[in-house]
């Protein structure tokens, strides 16, 4: 069963997932320039901890949106090591609508928002 699963799913993807020689792998083309090449969009989910929606570069948190248990979210954090993963407690609005961009930028926030009336 598993040799028919991979057979069915190698054949379903066979134009769109291409591996090369040169070790680059595209989604969505046949000719990959990048280690990654990926011809459409790319869905990330919303970041509920380090390991989920996060995207890292040199094994830092490099872009995200993290949201708190409680909070709202509607964050967004573009950097190295920007943003943080403790944002969130007390009400709806605590640690939501935030934005930071550049190294560490809002790394020790931990209740900013902003107050809806």
């Amino acid at each position: 069963m598993k040799i028919l699963s991979f057979l069915f799913l190698s054949v379903l993807f066979l134009n769109t997932l291409q591996a090369q020689e040169t070790g680059n792998v595209g989604i969505g083309t046949t000719n990959p320039v990048q280690k990654l090449d990926v011809n459409g969009s790319v869905e990330l989910p919303v970041t509920i901890n380090p390991s989920t929606g996060v995207l890292y570069k040199g094994g830092i948190p490099f872009l995200h949106d993290y949201k708190g248990p409680v909070a709202l979210g509607f964050n967004t954090f573009l950097g190295q090591d920007a943003g943080n993963f403790t944002m969130g407690g007390g009400g709806n609005y605590h640690g939501c609508n935030n934005t930071g961009l550049g190294f560490n930028a809002l790394h020790g926030v931990t209740t900013g928002m902003q107050i809806r009336e």
